[in-house]
């Protein structure tokens, strides 16, 4: 009850956004967080994940934070 108090769907200009990521197949193997980090200079902090396999293929989720602001729509593109 009190994180859900904490949650908006309009971002802050002083909080988080959080993200939730999921990679298929071929993705679920490529460096997304350390792309973001190094060509967008936009850092993601990591609250949760899950590496599984569905038919004999990866199949990952990662939940991630990233600061609030002009970050928040760079990062959704990216």
């Amino acid at each position: 009850p009190a994180i859900a108090a904490g949650l908006s769907q309009t971002p802050r200009p002083d909080g988080q956004t959080v993200i939730r990521i999921v990679f298929r197949g071929a993705h679920a193997t490529e460096p997304v967080l350390a792309r973001l980090a190094r060509d967008e200079a936009i850092e993601a902090n990591i609250l949760s994940g899950t590496v599984d396999e569905i038919a004999g293929r990866p199949f990952d989720v990662l939940v991630v934070a990233i600061d609030s602001g002009a970050e928040t729509a760079q990062a959704l593109a990216f």
